[in-house]
Order: C-alpha cells, then structure tokens, then sequence
C-alpha cells in the first residue's frame, strides 16, 4: 500500500459485543477517516516473475533434444539427433566428441536434423555417414568432419542439406578429406567403378562463404566452393570430381528443401513443442504473447506444407492460448478454484492411479514406457496403445460436444432474450412518443381555451437501468487491471448517470450486432468443426471445397475470439449506477413504462448471465478443440507408420513420446489446479518442478533412447516414471494434508464481524465517504420504491465496504454476511419483510506477508455446468436482522465447506433488493441507517 494512497485512520475503533459472544468489530462509519487500500499492485497468483523475461535468449538458450541411439543390423551405432536448435559442442554432446587423434570407433551413421544445427566441435568418425539437415546449417572455426580409414564396403558419405549454409566463422578446411585416393590415382582404391565410394554433397539455396558474408556465392560456384573445402582444394579439376562431390543450387534446392519438409524432416515437430515449452514458462506476460504471435506467424505456412500435422496442430494449440490469454491449460491467470477441492482431490488421485499405478511402475505410462523399450525391433505398431490414445480423444470430444450443444442452447436463447429486449425498448419508446404527443394535444387544447400550459418537467424514474456487465476476471489481457478498477472504490463525487430511451435502445442494437456477428462465426465453428479434425485425421489431404470450409473454420475460430473480446470490452460498465429520464413526468410515472422498464431489467439480467457463460464456454471449447487435434495429429501419425526399417522404428519412438505426453496433459492440469488452490488456501507454494505444473512433458521432451543398451533405457525410462509419480504424489498428499487441516477448527482464529456501517443522517468523517455511504441508502430506496411499485429492477447497488489493511483482514476469508441493524425513517416497521441479498462476485484480493493477488474462481465449464453467479446471503428484514451473527451464520458448517466455499474479503460486495408481494405495500419505507457484518475468518 503506497503512502500517498493512505488515508489516516483513528484509533477510535467500535467494540461490537454480544451476551455470549465477544470479538472485535472493525468499525468503518464510526471513524472520521479510513484507510484506503490501493489494489493497483495485485497481480494474478498465477504470475511468474517475468520483470528480466527475454523471450529471445530463451529460445535461443533452450537446446533440449530428442537423441537415438541404436545398433544397426551391421553392428555399429545409429545416432539421430532431432531438435530445434542443435549445437555440436564437446559439452552438450560429449559421446560425439573425440579429441584430435582419437576416432568414433562403433558408430555407423549419424543424422543432425534440426531447424538449426551449428558445427562447433570435430566430428571424427574411423568411417560412416554423416548428414545434417535442417533450415540453417553454420560451421564455427571447432567445426570440422573427417574420416580416419578409407572407404569400406558400406562406403562413406557427408551430406549438408539446407536452406541456407553458413561458411563465414568457420576454418580453410572443415572437411578433412579427400574425394580421391591419390595415393594410388593408376588404381585407386575407392571412387572408382565397382569400388567403394566416398561422396560429400551440398543442397543449399543459399551459401554464406568463408571470405565475405555480405555476397552469398553465385549457383555456378557451388562445386567449387564445396571441393575447396576439402583436403583436394589445390587439386586441379577434371572427372574424378563428379565421383566424389555434388551439389543442388537454387530453385532445385529449394523444391528438394520444400519436398524434405512435407515428408522427411523431423525438427518441425521438435520445434512446435518447444515453442510451447517456452510459452508455458511465462504465458501470462505480454511480451511472451507477442514472441509466441510472431514465431507461430512465422512458421505457419512452412508447418502446413508437412504431410505430419503434429507441428501444425501444436501450433494451433498454442494459437489458442495466447489469443484467448490463457494457458496451455486453458487456464487464466487469475483462475484459483474456490470450489468442489475435495471432488478435484479425488479426480487427482483416480488420474494418478491410472497413468502410474500405486507407486510409478504401472499403469498407463508403464505400458508406453515398455512399447518404446520394444521400439527397437518393432515390425507393427501397437494397436491396444493406439485404441487406448482414440478412446481419450473420443473421450475428449464427446465432452466438447457436450459443451457446444449447451452453448448451441444458449445463444438460441440469448438471441430470443436480444429480440424482446429489443421489443421493449421499441414499445417503450413508442410509448414515451404517445405520452408526448398526448401532452402536446393536451398543451393546444389548453391554448385554445385561454389556459396556463402546464409546465413540462424532467424527472428520472424510480428504478435503475440495468445494463449487462461482464464480470472484469472475464476480461482478455485486462482481467486482472479490470479486477483492481473494480476493487477500487468509486468515486462518490460522480452523480449517477442520467440517460435516454433512445441511448438505451442504440447501446442494446450495439451489443446485439456483435452478438449476432460471435454467434455467426461460431455456428461456422461448429458446422467447419469435421474439417479441421478430417485435416488432421487424413494428413491434409482433403478436397479443395473442404480445403476452403477448413481455412473458413480457422478464420471463423479466430472471429469468433476477436469479436468475443469485443462484446466483452463493450460489456464492461462504470460502477455508478444509470437513471433512466423523460421528457415529461407523465411518463417518469407511466404504469405502463415503468412495467415495461421492470420486464426489460429482468430480460437483461437473463442476457448478463448468459453472455459471461457463453464467454466462458466458447473460451474453454476453443483449449479443448485445441487439445483434440493434438492427440489426432498423434494418431493419424501412429496409423499410417508401417515399420520396416530403423528410420521408422526411430520415427515410432517419437510418436510415443507425444502420445504419453498427451496422456499425461490433463493430470498435469489438475497438478496445476491443485498447486494453485493450495497456494490460495495455504498461502505457501509447493516447491515443484516448473516442467511438471507449467507444462505436460517434463522428462519426455529429453528422450535419449539409448536402445545400445536396453536394460540402462528400462532403468532409466522406471526412473523418470517414478519419480514423476512421487511429485505427483506429494502434491496429491499436500492438498488432501491442506483439505483437512482447513476443517479444523484450530486451524482457525476467532471468526470476527467487520462492520460496515450507512447512516443518511450523519455527518461524521471524511466527506468522500460520508457521500458515498449516504447515496448508497439513496439507491437502496430507490430499489424498495422501484421494487413496491413493480419495476422490480433487482439492479445490483454497489455497497462502499473498503476495509482496512490491519491484522484482522491480511489473510482473511468470507465466512457470511450479516445484516445486524436497519433504522427505517420515522422509526416505524415496514408493513411486511424485505429480502435484502449481499453478494460476492467470485473474485477479489487477498493481501498476504509477500503482497497482494487478485483470484478470482475458476469459471470454467464442467460436468455440473458454468457457475458464473455471485455467492449470495439473503436476508429478511427486519425478521431476521440481529447483532449475534451466530444465530444467521453457523460457524461449524462454515468451517466444514469452507475449503469448498472460500472467498476473499476484499471483493466489490453488492446488493439487491426484492419486495415479496408489492402490491400489497400501501406506504414506502425509507431506510435511513444500515450496519452489516462481514464475518471473516484468518489461518493461524
């Protein structure tokens, strides 16, 4: 809290005691001063400290790699080495290095494929095959390849295939050898016909030579640049150079290039899951959307060209995320569930039992860990494993149809709720014409017969104009600046708004517009839906008019976002509440306006509530889309391999990686979910591995198949599986440990009641205050009157509670609110109950030793539907007003749902008000002082 937001607070402190129950009240109206807490420094409790976050040198510093070793049928080593970024030094890759002298002795061949593979150490091999491939291939001065033996029967061979290969930082000589044996040129013993071969090749469109690397060298020049690279550079040329050395140039280049990344590079993969590793380390910060936006844009249309779409679906995926502000997950950064934590435990501890079993060796991951220990000398895959990946994505896609069926419903029935809305604010403006001609009739008859006109009055009506408001934690990258623009206290100064019929009815038409134009794009969405997972399922392959609808869907998907963010942001209101004013008084009094305004108010609550679901809904069926195409990218891939040689049974231990790491996503996300409500209860962080909770891959994305040695991949691949499982389940024994200690009753300190206290009376404390606590008794009997006399708005009346920070409040959850005391004017009872609702929003601050965060629950849809309504507590006044907030609120069944039902003190509280039978009410009361007790509860 800074100095300059605070305000003094006096001592003076009001002591609320009870017969059988004495507390501390924290006393706000009885004091002529109160602190001001300044929320402009909350951040969400997902937020990672990215204040040095540099998107560019984590990429760049991220090297992680798939590495397979194997032994060939000849007997040698097989080293594929797949990446994104893939540096060749003696210390990221020391079983590759040999020093000078010394030989790679049992390896047979070895493949660099990667996006971009730098040559920064000796590669010396006794014999073999050397072939780097990839976007962008650079060679350091360290960087060299050379051959100790002459070519056997299985020859030799070094192949660069590129886009681009960089020369300019690397030595006179990087490739040590020679494409002819000129120590026997009569007879030479290899590169000669019926002899063994030693070939070196260069695929490159662009080469960056050694000299100058501002002029890529000319087509023409490309054998000679690559025989001056060998140990033959001063050999004069002649017909033994087509034996030994070849070369692609240009569009030749570029077409083999576009070919080998529809089909043979295996990088883009690769390089899709560690764009979403990345982005998962910071995917809230804004700086980290807009790196994801522009790498995702950039390697988009190379990605679509490949007959795999794992790439491309990962990149959709992570679309997603960054364009809806979420997670990988789905998850916002403000999303802490408040609610069903025992049903999440329980779902936590069921997913771990299926993927690990007891203790990691079984289960699920065991079985994919084994069919990677089988990879070796598979000839099939394994149908039950693909069965098991098809029934998750049936799964999957059943509860997305669930969803876009209930979300179907629901914009039939907003649409239906839009158009009499509409209705209404045409037969109200209809009426308000009438009203005004009948007054003008009224006013010529008038003239005509020698009378005073009648003075023509302005006057608001009796109810509030409720317009649809988002809740701010479903606002896009605002959510959690809106959130602290809600917990801020409004500006009392600020008199309510006064509008029109006809500035109601043109916002209405704004809002229904791009409703109409989101709900357009998501029935493409939905009808497109079978494309996008045919684009997937048959590798691209689709007719160009499924072509078309699929590209539609992707626009359509992207609309439906951008237009959703929109609605939002248009649906977004100030705090002060909107009176609605006439002309004339004779409509601000008309029965049948003020009939109308109460039906149009009850139809635009039912339009709030459905906009902030369907908000919700369309945010969550968008991850879960997102996630299916993942899974059937894997499957259409696991489908198709047939397995006959080593490069497949190579490509078989990749796809099983991605199948465990899409098996183990939704355990992951409930790690997450957990990890979170247990810092939210607790107010401590569970010490885990980023990898585990931030992202669904944690030791799968270093798969070194080390299938040489199969008894050392077994130890490794139980080692890794267990000890994931025991993070697993310290996490698991965390939350349920935190479960139970939130009911008991030591737990807790003494429940206390902090009072907020409204008296239209006085005229004690500092003015802002004083105003805003006294319009706020202005606008609850506008709502009793409204309510008496039928328009019945049930607008929600912000009610000024700013409590201090102190002791009592840091750390504190809401157990209830109680409405203590009523004083109506004149002292006399009303003529029957009011029902008076205090409600909390789902979302606020807590303030704890570290600082402040703003939570807000998880909103998302689930088996028992989108929860977006506030928590509400209903009083009967004045039957059920008192003092003892023990005969309202019981403490023990607060404690004992209280881990399923905590909310932060610290909220924007709300109220609203319904009169049972109104047209039995022949007075109006008027409520002229109000105290109600926030009990609240702190950990000790």
């Amino acid at each position: 809290m800074s100095a300059t937001s605070s305000r003094l607070a006096l001592n003076t402190r009001k002591l609320l005691k009870t017969a059988a129950f004495s507390a501390v009240a924290v006393a706000f109206a009885a004091s002529p001063y109160a602190l001001a807490v300044d929320f402009s420094a909350c951040e969400a409790p997902a937020k990672i400290q990215t204040d040095n976050l540099d998107p560019v040198s984590l990429w760049n510093g991220d090297r992680r790699v798939f590495v397979f070793d194997k032994i060939g049928q000849n007997g040698g080593r097989m080293v594929r080495v797949v990446g994104d970024i893939v540096e060749l030094t003696p210390q990221l890759f020391p079983s590759l290095f040999r020093e000078d002298g010394q030989y790679l002795e049992d390896v047979d061949s070895i493949t660099i494929d990667a996006r971009e593979i730098i040559v920064a150490m000796p590669i010396r091999m006794t014999s073999g095959h050397i072939r780097l491939q990839g976007q962008r291939i650079t060679f350091k001065f360290h960087g060299l390849i050379s051959f100790v033996q002459d070519p056997g029967s299985k020859g030799q061979s070094v192949q660069l295939f590129t886009r681009e290969l960089d020369m300019s930082a690397a030595r006179s000589i990087p490739l040590v050898f020679s494409g002819a044996d000129w120590a026997n040129p009569q007879d030479p013993r290899w590169n000669a016909p019926g002899k063994p071969s030693r070939t070196a090749n260069i695929t490159a469109r662009t080469i960056i030579p050694q000299r100058n690397v501002n002029a890529p060298l000319a087509d023409d020049a490309y054998m000679q640049f690559l025989v001056g690279l060998t140990l033959d550079r001063q050999k004069p040329a002649g017909e033994w150079m087509s034996a030994a050395y070849s070369t692609t140039s240009g569009e030749a280049a570029e077409q083999a290039f576009s070919e080998a990344m529809s089909s043979t590079f295996q990088w883009p993969d690769a390089t899709s899951m560690k764009l979403q590793r990345i982005f998962s380390s910071a995917p809230y910060d804004a700086r980290m959307r807009e790196y994801a936006k522009e790498a995702v844009e950039n390697y988009r249309s190379a990605f679509s060209q490949r007959s795999s779409k794992l790439a491309e679906a990962g990149l959709l995926r992570i679309e997603q995320a960054y364009s809806s502000n979420t997670d990988l997950f789905g998850l916002s950064a403000t999303s802490v569930p408040m609610t069903t934590v025992a049903h999440r435990i329980q779902l936590f501890n069921e997913k771990l039992g299926q993927l690990y079993g007891p203790d990691g060796d079984a289960g699920l991951m065991k079985l994919w860990d084994d069919l990677k220990l089988s990879a070796a000398s598979a000839t099939a895959v394994d149908v039950n494993r693909v069965r098991e990946l098809q029934a998750d994505s049936t799964k999957k896609q059943n509860e997305a149809d669930a969803i876009a069926a209930d979300m179907t419903a629901k914009e039939a029935r907003l649409s239906n709720i839009e158009s009499a809305i509409s209705s209404i604010d045409v037969q109200m403006l209809n009426r308000e014409t009438f009203l005004k001609q009948q007054f003008e009739a009224e006013q010529d008859e008038r003239r005509q017969r020698g009378e005073t006109l009648k003075i023509a009055q302005a006057t608001a009506t009796v109810g509030s104009i409720v317009f649809p408001a988002a809740a701010p934690v479903l606002a896009g990258a605002s959510g959690v600046i809106a959130a602290q623009q809600a917990l801020q206290e409004p500006d009392a100064d600020i008199s309510s708004i006064v509008t029109s019929v006809q500035d109601i009815a043109q916002r209405h038409l704004a809002i229904v517009e791009l409703s109409a134009q989101v709900r357009k794009d998501w029935n493409v969405v939905k009808a497109d839906y079978a494309q996008a997972i045919d684009y997937v399922r048959k590798r691209g392959r689709l007719t160009e008019e499924n072509k078309k609808r699929f590209d539609g869907w992707k626009g359509a998907v992207q609309a439906v976002r951008s237009n959703s963010e929109k609605l939002i942001k248009n649906l977004e209101r100030p705090n002060n509440t909107e009176k609605l004013e006439f002309s004339h008084e004779e409509a601000a009094k008309d029965g049948q306006i003020l009939r109308l305004l109460g039906e149009r108010n009850d139809q635009v609550k039912l339009q709030q509530s459905l906009q902030s679901e369907l908000a919700t809904m369309r945010k969550d069926h968008d991850s879960r889309t997102a996630e299916i195409l993942e899974t059937e990218a894997v499957i259409a891939e696991l489908l198709v391999l047939q397995i006959s040689n080593d490069e497949e049974r190579i490509r078989y231990m990749a796809l099983s990686d991605w199948a465990r790491r899409n098996l183990i996503r939704d355990l992951a996300k409930e790690a997450s979910l957990l990890r979170r409500s247990l810092s939210y209860a607790l107010g401590t962080e569970l010490d885990l591995p980023l990898d585990v909770t931030l992202m669904a891959e944690g030791d799968l994305v270093e798969s070194y198949g080390d299938l040489s040695d199969p008894a050392k991949l077994e130890a490794s691949l139980s080692k890794a599986r267990k000890n994931r499982a025991a993070i697993y389940g310290l996490l698991l024994s965390r939350a349920q440990s935190a479960y139970d200690r939130l009911h008991d009753e030591n737990r807790w300190n003494v429940p206390t009641p902090i009072l907020f206290a409204a008296d239209s009376t006085s005229t004690t404390g500092e003015p802002s205050f004083v105003a805003a606590r006294k319009k706020f008794i202005e606008e609850l009997n506008g709502e009793i009157a409204g309510a008496i006399a039928r328009v019945d708005s049930r607008a929600r009346i912000r009610i000024p509670f700013y409590p201090d920070l102190i002791g009592t409040t840091e750390r504190a959850v809401l157990l209830g609110v109680n409405v203590a005391s009523i004083r109506f004017k004149g002292r006399q009872a009303p003529e029957g109950n009011l029902i008076f609702t205090i409600d909390h929003p789902r979302f606020g601050a807590i303030f704890r030793g570290r600082g402040c965060v703003v939570v807000a629950d998880k909103a998302n849809a689930t088996d028992e539907g989108v929860n977006l309504e506030p928590v509400s507590w209903p009083t009967s006044v004045p039957d059920d007003v008192t003092d003892d907030w023990r005969k309202n609120i019981n403490f023990a069944n607060q404690l004992f749902r209280i881990q399923d039902a905590m909310f932060p003190l610290f909220a924007p509280y709300s109220m609203t008000v319904e009169v049972p039978q109104p047209q039995e009410w022949s007075t109006t009361p008027e409520v002229e002082a109000i105290e109600i007790q926030f009990i609240v509860a702190r950990p000790n």
